[in-house]
C-alpha cells in the first residue's frame, strides 16, 4: 500500500504509516515516536465536541447563550439591562438562536457594554421588521465582534452609539437587506475594522449613517458600498486615506450603485 493510501484511511492508515516509520528508525528515536503516535491516536478517538468552540454572546453584560436552547429576553429601558423573566417566543425584545448564531432585536433598548459577539464563525444581528432598536455602551463600542464575521440585516432600524466606536470588529462586517443603521463613535469611528484581510460591505437597499469623532469608517478593511444610501462623516479634518471620500479612512474603497 502506498503512503498516501494509508493516510487516506486515517486513523488506521496513520497508524500503519507511523508504525512502519518506527520500525525503520534508530533505537534512539523509537520511544519518542511511539509516544507521539499514542497522542495522535488518542486525539483521533476524541469526539468532535471536545474541540468545539462555544459562542460567547453578551447583551448588556448578560450571557444569552444557554447551550443549544433558544433564549428570550426583555429589556429594562431605564437602566439598559435585560431579563429572561416573563420572556418567551411570543413576548421578547432580544432573542438568541445558537443554531444560526443570530441575535434578533425586536424593539430592544440595550445599555451597559452593548452587544459582544465572541467565537469563530458568522454572527447575525436581525432587526425585526418595523422595530426601532438602540444599543449603547458607556465603556467601549456599542457592538463588538472579535472573530468570524458579523451580518446586520432586517427591515428595522438600529442606533448603535459607543463611547469608543459605534461598531467595532476584527472581522468582516456586512450591513444588508434594507437595514437602517445609524452608528456613532463618540471617541472613535462609526464603524472600525481592525482587520486588513476583511471587508466592510454596505449593500442591498441599506441606509447607513456613520459618524465619529475621528472617522465615519475607520480601520484597515476594504469598503464596498453597493446599492445603498450611505452618509459618512468624521470630525477629523485631514483624512489619511488615498481615496478622496470625506470621513472614510481605510485602505480601499469601492462604490457602485450607491
Amino acid at each position: 500500500m502506498k503512503t498516501w493510501e494509508k493516510i487516506l484511511l486515517y486513523p488506521i492508515g496513520l497508524y500503519l504509516w507511523l508504525t512502519d516509520g518506527i520500525k525503520k528508525m534508530s533505537k534512539k528515536w523509537k520511544p519518542a515516536m511511539a509516544m507521539l503516535m499514542a497522542v495522535v491516536m488518542l486525539c483521533g478517538m476524541l469526539p468532535a465536541t471536545v474541540f468545539a468552540v462555544t459562542d460567547v454572546v453578551t447583551v448588556a453584560g448578560t450571557n444569552v447563550v444557554d447551550g443549544t436552547n433558544v433564549t428570550y429576553w426583555l429589556c429594562d429601558a431605564e437602566n439598559g439591562t435585560i431579563t429572561g423573566e416573563g420572556a418567551d417566543e411570543s413576548n421578547y425584545q432580544v432573542k438568541y438562536d445558537p443554531a444560526t448564531s443570530t441575535v434578533t432585536l425586536n424593539g430592544a433598548t440595550i445599555g451597559g457594554n452593548g452587544i459582544r459577539l465572541d467565537a469563530f464563525g458568522s454572527f447575525n444581528i436581525v432587526l425585526a421588521e418595523g422595530t426601532t432598536n438602540r444599543v449603547t455602551s458607556v465603556t467601549g463600542s456599542a457592538i463588538a465582534c472579535a472573530y468570524g464575521s458579523i451580518v446586520i440585516s432586517g427591515a428595522g432600524s438600529l442606533n448603535a452609539t459607543g463611547a469608543a466606536n459605534g461598531i467595532w470588529a476584527d472581522c468582516a462586517v456586512t450591513i444588508t437587506d434594507g437595514a437602517n443603521v445609524t452608528a456613532t463613535g463618540l471617541n472613535g469611528c462609526g464603524i472600525f475594522s481592525d482587520s486588513s484581510f476583511e471587508t466592510i460591505y454596505i449593500k442591498n437597499g441599506t441606509t447607513a449613517i456613520l459618524s465619529g469623532s475621528t472617522y465615519g469608517i475607520g480601520g484597515y478593511a476594504d469598503v464596498e458600498i453597493d446599492n445603498a444610501n450611505v452618509t459618512v462623516t468624521g470630525d477629523t479634518a485631514a483624512f489619511k486615506s488615498p481615496y478622496d471620500v470625506a470621513g472614510i479612512y481605510t485602505w480601499r474603497t469601492t462604490e457602485s450603485g450607491a
